[in-house]
């Protein structure tokens, strides 16, 4: 399974993608800018999106928008160090698979992960 990793402290950059990638066994890529990001869902294959909610250049948010303008079945994870405000809530539960708030848990966002892969697996082919 190969994730996208979105977000632009890069000491959580660095932390969450070496956790997926050491203890839970998938491909990553990471990056700091959200507008690279988006550019690179073009042409890469992601099965699931893990972006910050808050930063710069555009808001997790945004970026959702755009990925499921690319692609409306994406699977997308929020992440956040900051307190969620109520409208934002609503907006991510529409269109965000889980929320989990930072600092990350290790087996919470593994298993959340590995549930996401089972569920894919059980969808009937078009």
């Amino acid at each position: 399974m190969k994730i996208m990793i979105i977000d632009d402290d890069p000491l959580s950059l660095a932390g969450l993608k070496m956790m997926l990638e050491q203890q839970g066994g998938f491909e990553t890529e990471a990056y700091q800018n959200p507008l690279d990001a988006v550019t690179q869902y073009l042409s890469g294959k992601f099965d699931a999106v893990i972006t910050d909610l808050r930063m710069p250049e555009i808001s997790g948010l945004e970026v959702v928008q755009r990925i499921h303008q690319i692609n409306p079945e994406a699977t997308v994870i929020m992440i956040s160090g900051h307190e969620v405000q109520p409208a934002d809530r609503e907006t991510i539960g529409k269109h965000c698979c889980c929320f989990f708030p930072k600092p990350l848990r290790a087996n919470t966002i593994l298993e959340a992960l590995h549930k996401l892969i089972r569920s894919h697996h059980k969808r009937p082919k078009a």
